[in-house]
């Protein structure tokens, strides 16, 4: 059994690079969109983009909240903090929140972004792949933690979701 324990905490650490912050960019174009909505209307967009840094996979990011409400800012943190960033099939981010967060119910393009540097060499498939967000489908439900509202569900949608920005 002793032998099974620096295995499983080798695989664990594979499952996602760290990451060190590595300054800043400007969301334009170039950055992919994806996101995720809440049952109350509640709906997160992100901006990211992937490129190299000194032969290694670096990341840059922001998202933004639009039409927060009550009930969902309660598990605002939680819901992101549940998301990964894939590029070419291998998660580099857990925890898209770490990326800038701009002002609620503000447009990305043009603002400022975070960016992290992975231990992941540079590959070739990095260059043609775009960085894909992945959520867990989440239920909150308000009543049992004190709180009226009900069931409450988070859901990653499509790209070509219509965000209000």
């Amino acid at each position: 059994m002793l032998r099974a324990v620096p295995l499983l905490l080798l695989l664990a650490a594979a499952c996602a690079a760290p990451v060190r912050p590595a300054g800043e960019g400007v969301v334009d174009g170039a950055y992919e969109r994806g996101g995720a909505l809440f049952s109350t209307g509640t709906s997160l967009e992100f901006a990211v983009a992937a490129g190299q840094e000194a032969g290694k996979l670096r990341l840059c990011g922001a998202w933004v909240a639009n039409s927060v409400t009550g009930q969902t800012a309660l598990y605002l943190d939680r819901a992101v903090a549940s998301g990964q960033v894939q590029v070419a099939g291998q998660t580099v981010l857990r925890n898209p929140g770490r990326f800038v967060r701009r002002p609620d119910n503000t447009p990305l393009e043009g603002g400022r972004a975070r960016c992290f540097v992975s231990e992941i060499p540079w590959q070739p498939a990095f260059a043609d792949a775009a960085p894909q967000l992945r959520f867990v489908r989440q239920t909150f439900d308000a009543d049992t933690e004190g709180l009226s509202g009900g069931e409450i569900v988070f859901r990653q949608v499509s790209a070509d979701f219509d965000f209000p920005f």
